[in-house]
């Protein structure tokens, strides 16, 4: 019972943050693998701002229409 509470003690903002803002870090983790894969892909890239367009496209839930085909 000590272990449990010393551990609660220990983590305690991050429970807090959690109950607050509900991502755990699973999601946090999931986001950070769709980044990583986005930086494969824009290796040789010379600017930043290629990299950052790609990472808003793959993480950030864009939804872009594409014109359909006849």
């Amino acid at each position: 019972m000590i272990g449990a509470a010393k551990t609660i003690k220990h983590h305690w903002e991050g429970i807090l943050q959690f109950v607050d803002s509900r991502i755990t870090t699973g999601i946090v983790g999931g986001l950070n693998s769709k980044i990583k894969t986005a930086m494969k892909r824009t290796y040789g890239f010379k600017s930043f701002e290629y990299l950052r367009t790609v990472i808003c496209l793959v993480a950030g839930k864009i939804n872009i229409p594409l014109p359909t085909q006849c």
